[in-house]
């Protein structure tokens, strides 16, 4: 599915300029998040619901953007039984404008609470490593150590306690 979700991405964003592919990605990310809703998938979704009430609502949903190519590209996804891939023709498009800005969101795991500074230090070596402008969120969570995810890169960065006691150990067994 994700590759099909590209083939559409990439044909929506075909000579678009920066402001029109910023206007893609807001109005699908909308869309992907109200598909989210159980009740909005159901009616969307129905074998019971024809194609131009479909088309309808979704339509509606983002005529106030008054743009042809979001609009075809909703009658197609229609046309062709394909609604369920806008959540990831929204992902491909964050993708895709963070990959051309250079801007990307990661998240550092730690049992303890992180210091902004300390943050504010792990965004800048990893971005100084990736040349990208990194942007990092905490989350406290039970991971004993510290790991550092920037997914729409493949970067994960980890250190945990249990995983050096345990290389230790081995190495010390190993010795003996």
């Amino acid at each position: 599915m994700i590759e099909v979700a590209k083939r559409y991405t990439q044909a929506l964003v075909a000579g678009a300029s920066v402001k029109e592919k910023a206007l893609y990605q807001e109005v699908f990310a909308s869309l992907a998040e109200a598909l989210k809703d159980e009740k909005v998938r159901q009616v969307l979704l129905s074998p019971y619901m024809n194609d131009a009430d479909r088309t309808k609502i979704l339509l509606d949903a983002v005529a106030q953007t008054k743009n042809e190519k979001i609009n075809n590209l909703l009658k197609l996804l229609v046309e062709k039984r394909r609604i369920e891939i806008i959540g990831a023709i929204s992902q491909s498009l964050t993708l895709l404008m963070a990959l051309e800005s250079k801007k990307y969101i990661g998240t550092l795991y730690s049992n303890t609470k992180i210091k902004k500074d300390t943050l504010k230090s792990f965004e800048e070596h990893i971005g100084k490593r990736v040349d990208a402008k990194i942007s990092m969120n905490a989350v406290q969570n039970e991971y004993n150590g510290v790991k550092v995810e920037v997914e729409d890169l493949g970067v994960e960065v980890s250190f945990s306690k249990d995983t050096v006691r345990n290389q230790m150990i081995q190495h010390i067994l190993k010795s003996i």
